[in-house]
């Protein structure tokens, strides 16, 4: 495409605004719409180069919005997520631990728990035939929420990105309304108004709720401070009470 975004959004001019908006819009994430478990954050992290990720998208996950994780990574040459030993990406590590929490298969030693997470972050999660969707609320990475923030400020005026929202906000209520997962785990305080729009209430942080047939939880970014193992894993285990309860808890 020869678009010059090495690095970064620096310098972009029309076409490379186009494809930024295109991808802003249209690209969710990982894994498939049919999923059981969906987790929805604000951004995905940045790895690889913009441009080998907008290329990626377009070949791998246009049509649906959404691609294989381990497809995609290697797909933009980064391969440490998804090798033997592969380092352990911090989000998803906690994503995973409730995911197994919940199935009841996490171990409650440490070194066998971080091996189990380990092997399915490298072989399961947010493949495109996988029980995991990895749904972003914005459709470009970054390295952090302050850089995510500068970087929409600067390319996209105000209106722009609250149309974008908007529409992503819709398209993923739709998909949870067509599509009924099982549990929806929506993660992150610098969503909460974004994640109140989809859950139709007010919402802090832990809350558990059904909404039909789906669970659905807000919590806390997964890489807060303080927030252990031991207490993910009881938050997991306590979405088994919504399944079977009418009323928010």
């Amino acid at each position: 495409m020869g678009y010059a975004l090495k690095g970064g959004f620096s310098n972009l001019r029309s076409m490379q605004m186009d494809a930024l908006e295109e991808m802003a819009r249209s690209c969710f994430g990982y894994g498939r719409w049919e999923a059981p478990y969906w987790f929805i954050g604000l951004e995905e992290g940045m790895s690889g180069t913009l441009e080998d990720r907008i290329e990626a998208w377009r070949l791998l996950g246009s049509s649906t919005g959404l691609t294989d994780c381990r497809d995609f990574h290697h797909k933009i040459k980064d391969f440490k997520w998804h090798c033997k030993g592969a380092e352990l990406q911090r989000t998803w590590r906690v994503l995973i631990l409730l995911l197994l929490s919940h199935q009841g298969i996490a171990s409650d030693k440490e070194n066998i728990r971080k091996e189990q997470i380990r092997d399915y972050q490298c072989t399961r999660l947010g493949r495109s035939d996988g029980e995991i969707a990895l749904i972003e609320l914005f459709g470009l990475p970054a390295k952090d929420l302050k850089a995510g923030l500068a970087q929409r400020q600067l390319h996209f005026s105000q209106k722009t990105l609250d149309s974008i929202y908007v529409q992503r906000r819709d398209a993923i209520h739709g998909k949870i309304r067509r599509h009924k997962p099982s549990f929806v785990v929506m993660y992150g305080a610098d969503g909460r108004k974004h994640f109140e729009i989809l859950a139709g209430r007010d919402l802090k942080a832990w809350d558990i709720f059904k909404r039909g047939n789906t669970v659905m939880t807000f919590i806390p970014h997964p890489t807060s401070h303080g927030v252990t193992d031991e207490r993910w894993m009881k938050h997991a285990l306590d979405w088994e009470y919504a399944t079977h309860a009418d009323e928010p808890r």
